[in-house]
Parts: structure tokens; C-alpha cells; sequence
């Protein structure tokens, strides 16, 4: 197994990235295809993925990103931390 952990540093508050965070997983097709359940608890957001599973916490400025990659996701961790670059970098 692999894993991706990653913090970005953002312009927005952790209500305005808690917004932006729902609408990537739900907007983004490669994303929203893979994720089987997400779910809030306070300010991390539970994911489990047919990827893997992990959490993004949303905070003041900042984006934490902790996932743990199963063997198909493991195969294609480059890609998703280029997604996730591609996605908070912007």
C-alpha cells in the first residue's frame, strides 16, 4: 500500500474550502466515478474510495490530505497527486 500526504496552502477560509472540497469530489468525473462514501466530521472530510481511503481537513488558509492508497490506487498515485496539485494549486 501507499499513501499521499499532502498539505496546500490556500487563500480561503475552511467554510469556503469545506464548499470547494464537496464540489470538487462531486463536479470532478474522475473523482465522483471512484468515491463510494464521503462523510464530515467537524472539519475533515471522511473519504472511502475504490482507490482507498482518507480524509482531507479543511482549515483557515490550509488543505491537509492524508489517503491511503489500495494496490489500484497505488498504480495510479502519480496521477492523483497530480489531480490534487492541479485542483488546490489553482
Amino acid at each position: 500500500m501507499s499513501t499521499i500526504q499532502k498539505t496546500f496552502k490556500t487563500s480561503k477560509t475552511a467554510n469556503e474550502m469545506r464548499q470547494m472540497a464537496e464540489k470538487i469530489i462531486k463536479d470532478v468525473p474522475i473523482i465522483s466515478s471512484v468515491v463510494d462514501k464521503m462523510e464530515w466530521q467537524g472539519n475533515k472530510l471522511y473519504i472511502s474510495a475504490k482507490i482507498g481511503d482518507g480524509y482531507l481537513e479543511v482549515l483557515d488558509f490550509a488543505v491537509k490530505v492524508d489517503i491511503n492508497l489500495n494496490f489500484m490506487g497505488s498504480m495510479a498515485k502519480g496521477q492523483i497527486e497530480s489531480m490534487l496539485d492541479q485542483q488546490f494549486l489553482n
